[in-house]
């Protein structure tokens, strides 16, 4: 209600464009088999700053499935560049990840070319699945 009437935001509870219904929430044990090929997709949100009150650098990792959408994994931390680019590396290695998604602004930039332009195979030598 506060909202609605000091913000002239009127929103519902349950949410406006996202239903909390929507989610179901399951254990590694319980997630459903796909029956069919699915993509395992990670998503970067890369911090400006590695300081104690600076934002995080987030990693979450997907399983899409037709319709659906798994989180499988959530990483964060305040990473220098160095330990960041490994990072990045080391769990898409560790997810088989399909696609890597980097935003594509402030440090995630110097990433996203850092990693075309020179790419490190994984430790063990394999391609991956990337």
């Amino acid at each position: 209600m506060f909202s609605a009437q000091y913000q002239q935001r009127p929103v519902p509870l349950e949410g406006n464009l996202v239903r909390r219904a929507w989610f179901r929430y399951f254990t590694p044990s319980t997630l459903p088999r796909p029956s069919y090929p699915t993509k395992i997709v990670q998503s970067w949100d890369v911090a400006m700053q590695t300081g104690e009150t600076n934002d995080y650098s987030v990693c979450t990792t997907w399983r899409a499935d037709r319709d659906d959408v798994y989180l499988l994994h959530v990483s964060r931390g305040r990473h220098e560049y160095p330990e960041l680019r490994r990072k990045v590396l080391a769990l898409a290695q560790e997810q088989s990840c399909d696609r890597v998604l980097i935003e594509d602004a402030g440090p995630g930039m110097n990433l996203l070319q850092d990693l075309r332009h020179s790419p490190t195979p994984p430790p063990d030598g394999r391609a991956g699945r990337r």
